[in-house]
């Protein structure tokens, strides 16, 4: 198969068989709990008003709210981070099981929709949670394999897309607090 036949290079697939293989050889071993586990940190501070800056790693992730809600609009809100996160995670995903199973696929598309309704911020006469609901996935792909193999492509993508499965499950949270004068 051509390079151009698939969508990630030869050193990528290379690089993420190698992970693989360290992590079953490595699953219940000690060292694999330093070697696997990860911690990010984000640092988040006001540029001005609601705009604001993410530090994490060596990135720069610019945030604000829109004008409607008293925001500048200079970068995306929020909710519009965490679902391009989705879409971003979703389509890695897909496009390394493609080429792990070296299915020739030339391009790949995704766009993702959710409905958030705001109404739960400030009204929230359900209980739910305030957040997204109804997430809408709709793949572009241009690939003469059968669609019964693209369909298994993406359940299985579904199954273990780090950011979605953090979506899906329960989560624990704690907060610090430290005043400075």
């Amino acid at each position: 198969m051509k390079e151009t036949e698939t969508l990630l290079t030869k050193t990528t697939i290379k690089a993420y068989l190698e992970r693989m293989k360290q992590i079953r050889k490595l699953r219940s071993d000690k060292k694999a709990e330093s070697l696997f586990n990860k911690e990010f940190v984000v640092e988040t501070e006001q540029i001005d008003n609601l705009h604001l800056e993410n530090k994490i790693g060596n990135f720069i992730i610019e945030c604000d709210e829109d004008d409607e809600v008293g925001g500048s609009n200079k970068a995306p809100n929020p909710m519009q981070l965490l679902l391009s996160s989705l879409a971003s995670c979703s389509y890695l995903t897909v496009s390394l099981i493609c080429s792990l199973m070296k299915l020739k696929v030339t391009h790949l598309k995704l766009r993702l929709s959710a409905k958030y309704d705001l109404r739960a911020l400030w009204n929230n006469e359900t209980n739910d949670p305030p957040g997204f609901y109804a997430f809408h996935f709709k793949w572009f792909i241009s690939t003469k394999e059968p669609l019964s193999k693209i369909k298994k492509v993406i359940q299985k993508a579904a199954e273990i897309c780090p950011v979605r499965g953090t979506i899906e499950k329960s989560n624990s949270f704690c907060q610090d607090i430290f005043i400075e004068d």
